[in-house]
């Protein structure tokens, strides 16, 4: 029986307070894309999305981000089935030179690195690749996103009035959708090279360890929402 995968991306803004301001969501499954404006109403996509979480996995690129998302809609990032490609690409370039080093994209520019040369001089063609979602989608797929755009977007997610996010209601929906575009192609890939490092077989991808990387993100998204238990008294000395 074939699994079932729905890739999900939020922008949002507050990150950092305990719940993230939600902006909108953008989620396709193999019935198509659908896009949730959450300035108004998140009931819709919070009951979609417990609808989905008992009978698909979940790809995501950063579960510490998608994950205190979902704590912000009043849902535990643990009880979902999930896949953080930015954990598995991260992984796959650590085992093997093809994804660490070679044509790389980063900060918007397309380079070259290569091994670090011991006891030489360390120099920008030894650096070790960015893992953002342009970066791995550069390395996995040939495919060069555009950078500029992305920031642009994000700055009017993180900085814009109330007035601006709903000026640009169209464009940041439509990012928020690009970014969604990719990952099951960008899962394909990462198995695949799983199959191949490994020498295992098509039903031997080690699900479990898989679940429990993103498990680790999951509570990490907790930790960062929650924050650090602290002694009031004693760090009110600190800070005098």
């Amino acid at each position: 029986m074939s699994k079932l995968y729905c890739s999900i991306d939020f922008e949002y803004r507050g990150t950092s307070e305990a719940k993230l301001d939600l902006i909108c969501c953008s989620l396709s499954t193999e019935k198509g894309v659908e896009e949730y404006w959450l300035r108004d109403d998140k009931s819709k996509l919070k009951a979609r999305l417990k609808e989905l979480r008992d009978t698909h996995i979940f790809l995501v690129w950063n579960y510490i981000a998608e994950g205190q998302s979902f704590i912000s809609l009043g849902l535990h990032p643990c009880k979902f089935k999930v896949i953080d490609l930015q954990i598995e690409y991260k992984m796959i370039a650590n085992h093997h030179h093809k994804y660490m080093y070679g044509k790389q994209l980063m900060k918007g520019k397309e380079i070259k690195t290569s091994p670090p040369n011991y006891g030489a001089e360390s120099t920008t063609s030894n650096a070790r690749p960015l893992t953002n979602l342009a970066a791995g989608c550069y390395k996995l797929l040939d495919i060069k996103i555009d950078t500029d755009h992305k920031e642009e977007m994000r700055q009017i997610c993180i900085h814009g009035t109330t007035e601006q996010l709903e000026q640009n209601k169209k464009a940041i929906q439509d990012y928020c959708t690009s970014d969604i575009k990719y990952l099951p192609e960008m899962w394909t890939k990462i198995k695949d090279f799983y199959l191949e490092f490994f020498e295992r077989k098509p039903d031997q991808v080690k699900w479990d360890a898989i679940h429990l990387r993103a498990d680790t993100m999951a509570r990490t998204a907790l930790m960062t929402s929650a924050g650090y238990p602290v002694d009031v008294e004693k760090m009110t000395n600190l800070s005098k």
